[in-house]
C-alpha cells in the first residue's frame, strides 16, 4: 500500500492524516489513543518507504 498511498496525489494522505488528528481530540481514551498509533504507523512507513 506505500507506493498507492505516499507516491502522486497528498491530498488523499492529507485527508486521512486530518481525520486521524481530529480523532485524537476525541472524549474517550481509547479512541485518542488508537489515533495517536495510527499516526505514528503512518508516519513510521512514510520515513520507511521514502527512506528520509
Amino acid at each position: 500500500f506505500p507506493c498507492t498511498f505516499f507516491d502522486g496525489r497528498a491530498d488523499m494522505c492529507a485527508c486521512l492524516c486530518y481525520e486521524i488528528l481530529k480523532c485524537c481530540n476525541s472524549k474517550l481514551s481509547s479512541i485518542r489513543s488508537d489515533a495517536a498509533h495510527l499516526l505514528y504507523f503512518l508516519m513510521k512507513s512514510n520515513f520507511e518507504y521514502n527512506g528520509r
